[in-house]
């Protein structure tokens, strides 16, 4: 049985046990909500504490932020869970604004409908916009060849002419 890095207990996560992993994951960038340690998702909050922040519950009249099963935590106590909203693009349950979470978080290409790659552009659109840029020179320095001439800077005096002492 493996052993954590900093005691012998059981290994929980990352070659620590729990105790040393809670402490070791407190101590990196994680969420601003209150006692909350888990990984930066936007705008400094976690996914389920940025969902709570940005949807409200679905029970008509009630403007409450949503808790579970996107109900607030009032209505999901007394077991009122209207059907969920789904998805507009799959049959996932709605995240927010009637979009699953991987639909949520998916960009499409600035230049047609494919899923994004990188700088919100597909993978060809983006390969043939570097091309154009590697082409122009555009952000590296690609010289290959060294200068003929060797350059010599000219030597500048940076004392002043007249020293004063007051």
């Amino acid at each position: 049985m493996l052993k954590c890095l900093k005691c012998n207990q059981k290994i929980h996560r990352r070659k620590l046990c729990y105790e040393h992993w809670k402490e070791f994951r407190s101590s990196r960038y994680h969420c601003t909500w209150y006692n909350c340690t888990n990984p930066i998702f936007s705008l400094t909050l976690c996914r389920h504490h940025y969902h709570t922040a940005n949807v409200k519950c679905i029970v008509p009249e009630c403007s409450r932020p949503s808790f579970c099963r996107q109900v607030c935590k009032y209505h999901y106590r007394k077991k009122i869970w209207p059907t969920p909203l789904k998805c507009s693009d799959c049959e996932q349950n709605a995240y927010m604004n009637g979009k699953c979470f991987l639909h949520f978080i998916r960009r499409n290409c600035l230049e047609c409908e494919k899923t994004s790659f990188a700088k919100q552009l597909c993978r060809r659109h983006y390969m043939r916009n570097w091309r154009n840029q590697r082409r122009r020179g555009a952000k590296t320095n690609i010289e290959r060849v060294p200068a003929i001439e060797n350059m010599v800077p000219a030597t500048t005096n940076h004392n002043p002419e007249i020293q004063s002492s007051g």
